[in-house]
């Protein structure tokens, strides 16, 4: 028998766990020698060691192959036996019968099935290895067939080998799974048997950059006829060993515990990157023009002297200013019950926090508490800080807590570091790990202790949004402005860039839905009349250049250029007896509003009376505060009251193209009829366009972002990358007539098929100090987007919705990311499951794509229907 050790298999025994716990530190005695290597383990082995708990290490890999269930993958989840439709991995994997050495999955199996004709005879010895005893197949089986699938095992770390990793590591691991996983099949199994599931881990072992780091992938086929190999789950594992820091990176791997190491590991944050990136934190673009907060009612809590100090603004203009950090909490109903500043009492707080008929809220408790051990003397906290309203009718100094509310960008944007109570439901929740222990978020953790040396965990997970503390508005600036946030929940915030609706596209969308509707006696003259409103907005916007409304000006036949990823999702109006209708003159582009024009029909007049009734025009979809039912069904709450004055609520998308304009003007309009999408060829330079395309904004994304913003257009364009072809303007055929009514860009195409559904009425809500109440209700004309089984994948919303729908597929084009519908069962819809796109039509000539829909289609099923890369041309 091979030797193992205490607590693991003979094959994770050979991992050298304790050299991975030492990471950068440690070289293997005799020089650096292999720095990674490669394990390829069976999924069956996995389970039956997990389930006799028999393996420490292959028992933290089921559990965190269940926690990334392979059961979702689109190859798998869409062609599951109905036994075992709406199970997950782990309940299917708890129920198999492992009484005998190699389990004979009799029952439902989710993954792929070998449809090779063959007839073998097999016996399995005490150790679980494979003896082919007889039979035949389509060829016979030879000595020298068996020795190659021997070497074929041992090369690839079937069971214990080892490879040195390269850069093409997880091609070749694809390629040897998919070699292995049928030649073993074919020896070992019948007609119709399963096909084996194979685990790989590449290990970053010492002297790497990520030593310590192992990227589990499960490769495995699905159900479909001729499934290709898939990897049907990817995550992360990570040998914990504390945040240490090594140069000028940081490197992690913790297993949780009831309270946090605020002295150690916090700490050590904040100082690496006051010391490695201050310059990058302490002074971005945004906050070149943010003075530091001033005036006589400028306050802080001395967290050592545990008491309200006042700042001499005089003072504080020569330069000396103080450190601080500010909380961010939720107030809740407890907030006015505890220890306020007011009029009444600033003298006393000024002297002293203790001895008062109220006490301290636990969140600002704890903050205080967190700010004296992170080295810093003051802490920010609007409810000791800023003169509140006097519930016992005592005197109000309302001017002075003007004076505050006006600057509290200032007072975040200046703070050391935000702490954010995500978790609080209100003033008394505490911060999750300071004052209140979080055992239950230690239990859920997936980690194990590999040795008496080792833990290894898997890496955390980053939602989206933070629990209650994200739902209100006010945290949103503070959440905005704030350089560092060191936020108390289960989870953390992964840096992922969003988009604000900016006030300049929320004024402009209101004229243009106003402008739209209204009687033209020649259509011709729409985008002079836009160009028009356009001028009064950048008048608008001439004294409030900090809310980004400048540049509405630079457009493109209508669409604002610095927000052209957002304007390209216009839709018609959302009214009964109202449509949109494609212009006769064939001059304006189909992707812009002013392409169209709308009327009405007897349903929309029937209630107007005598009076002349304007028709409503396009709209854009808002941007949205999630509330919920009692049910937890979403509501689209787009007024919420928001303190200090209105604040931009983010958006619901994230663009995924790079575009392209032509700055050829239109000497003569072709007759064309619609659109057609075009592949990339192999063109050289004196055969394109290229000297012709420019990308809109100066970078390609249609986001109001500037050369200032480098790290997050790198970050946007990081994510866009595997939907481009190529790097700069794509490449397009001299011949194709391209002029400055035309969009280009390279990204996906896939097929689907469009179903007209029942209109849809859609509530939109505003806040009151009631509570909610209806603000909109909105008649959606929508049509249902099919995937090849018929199943509903995604909604689209056609831009003339009196236009006959064919049974033929359509095109679809990909274009950014999406998080809602719009009529969600459940509120709390995690990260961006949905693609917008945008639906088109051939053309004759073959060059063009017009637009016929906009809509959102589920991610899973995009990927099904097979996209392709395409260039395409928007006419």
């Amino acid at each position: 028998k091979e030797e193992k050790k205490d607590g693991l298999c003979s094959v994770c025994s050979k991992i050298n766990f304790e050299s991975l716990s030492l990471g950068r530190h440690w070289h293997p005695a005799g020089g650096d020698g292999p720095r990674n290597m490669t394990k390829l383990i069976f999924l069956d082995r996995i389970i039956k060691k997990k389930k006799r708990g028999t393996c420490r290490f292959c028992s933290l890999l089921f559990d965190a192959i269940a926690e990334n269930d392979p059961l979702e993958h689109p190859s798998v989840k869409h062609h599951l036996d109905k036994r075992l439709e709406g199970i997950t991995f782990r309940k299917w994997a708890e129920s198999l019968d492992f009484t005998q050495h190699i389990p004979l999955y009799e029952s439902a199996y989710p993954f792929g099935r070998s449809r090779d004709k063959h007839t073998m005879k097999h016996t399995v010895d005490s150790q679980g290895a494979v003896k082919v005893e007889g039979g035949t197949c389509e060829e016979d089986i030879t000595a020298g067939d068996m020795a190659n699938i021997v070497g074929i095992g041992a090369a690839t770390g079937v069971g214990v080998g080892i490879l040195t990793e390269t850069d093409s590591q997880r091609m070749q691991i694809m390629a040897t799974v998919g070699t292995v996983i049928p030649t073993i099949t074919s020896l070992v199994a019948n007609l119709n048997s399963k096909l084996p599931v194979a685990v790989s881990i590449i290990i970053h072992g010492p002297g790497d950059a990520d030593a310590g780091l192992l990227n589990v992938d499960v490769w495995g086929y699905g159900n479909a006829h001729r499934a290709p190999l898939s990897r049907i789950s990817t995550f992360n594992l990570r040998v914990a060993s504390g945040y240490e820091k090594i140069g000028d990176e940081l490197h992690y791997g913790n297993i949780l515990g009831p309270q946090i190491d605020i002295e150690g590991d916090c700490k050590l944050w904040l100082d690496t990157c006051l010391g490695c990136h201050a310059t990058r934190c302490d002074d971005p673009g945004w906050g070149g023009n943010l003075p530091f907060p001033s005036g006589p009612h400028f306050r802080l809590i001395d967290v050592h002297a545990m008491r309200v100090a006042q700042f001499d603004p005089a003072t504080l203009a020569r330069g000396i200013r103080p450190q601080y950090a500010a909380l961010s909490y939720v107030w809740g109903a407890t907030g006015a019950l505890a220890l306020n500043l007011h009029v009444r009492n600033m003298h006393q707080l000024a002297t002293s926090l203790h001895g008062h008929d109220r006490r301290i809220a636990m969140t600002i408790q704890d903050a205080i508490d967190v700010s004296r051990r992170l080295g810093l003397q003051y802490l920010w906290v609007d409810s000791l800080c800023v003169i509140q309203k006097d519930a016992q009718g005592g005197a109000d100094d309302a001017a002075a807590r003007a004076s505050q509310i006006s600057q509290m960008g200032s007072i975040y944007g200046h703070a050391q570091v935000t702490l954010v109570a995500a978790d609080g439901l209100d003033a008394e929740a505490g911060l999750l790990g300071v004052g209140v222990a979080r055992d239950a978020v230690s239990a859920t953790q997936i980690a194990a202790q590999i040795t008496p040396s080792t833990n290894v965990l898997l890496a955390a997970r980053y939602p989206s949004t933070f629990s209650k503390w994200d739902t209100r508005a006010w945290t949103l600036q503070e959440k905005l402005l704030s350089k560092r946030l060191l936020i108390f929940n289960g989870g953390r915030w992964d840096g992922t860039p969003t988009v604000l609706r900016a006030g300049a596209f929320t004024e402009y969308a209101a004229l243009v839905g106003q402008y739209l509707g209204r009687e033209m006696s020649d259509s011709r003259d729409s985008l002079n009349a836009a160009s028009g409103l356009l001028r009064i907005l950048d008048r608008m916007a001439s004294d409030r250049p900090s809310e980004g409304a400048a540049q509405l000006d630079h457009t493109l036949h209508g669409l604002p250029e610095r927000f052209l990823d957002l304007a390209l999702l216009w839709q018609p109006p959302a009214a009964k007896g109202v449509h949109l209708t494609r212009k006769s003159q064939n001059h304006l582009p189909s992707w812009s509003w002013a392409g169209w024009e709308v009327g009405a029909n007897a349903e929309f007049f029937s209630g107007a009376g005598a009076e002349p009734t304007v028709k409503p025009g396009v709209r854009f979809e808002e941007p949205f505060w999630v509330a919920a039912n009692d049910d937890l069904s979403l509501r689209k709450v787009t007024r919420p009251i928001q303190k200090g004055g209105s604040r931009p609520l983010q958006e619901r998308y994230r663009p995924l193209v790079m575009w392209y304009k032509s700055v050829r003007p239109a000497h003569s309009y072709h007759a064309r009829s619609a659109g057609t999408i075009v592949g990339t060829g192999t063109l050289s330079t004196a055969d394109t366009n290229h000297d012709s395309l420019v990308p809109v904004n100066g970078h390609g994304l249609g986001l109001a972002l500037d050369s200032a913003d480098t790290d997050v257009l790198a970050m946007f364009r990081k994510d866009m990358a595997k939907f481009r072809g190529r790097d700069g303007p794509p490449t397009v055929a001299v011949d194709v007539p391209l002029d400055d009514r035309h969009l280009v860009c390279e990204t996906q195409v896939a097929q689907f098929r469009l179903r007209r559904a029942v209109p849809r009425t859609e509530k939109l809500w505003k806040q009151t100090d009631g509570g909610l109440v209806v603000d909109q209700e909105l008649v959606v004309a929508e049509a249902e987007v099919l995937d090849n089984l018929g199943h509903v994948v995604g909604k689209v919303v056609p831009t003339d919705a009196r236009q006959a729908l064919s049974s033929e597929p359509y095109h679809l084009v990909l274009l950014s990311e999406s998080q809602c519908w719009g009529d969600e069962e459940r509120a709390d819809v995690p990260g961006l499951p949905l693609y917008n796109v945008m639906v088109v039509e051939r053309d004759v000539g073959g060059e063009f794509a017009s637009r016929l829909a906009v809509g959102k289609v589920q991610k899973a099923a995009w990927w099904q229907a097979s996209p392709s890369q395409t260039l395409l041309i928007l006419n």
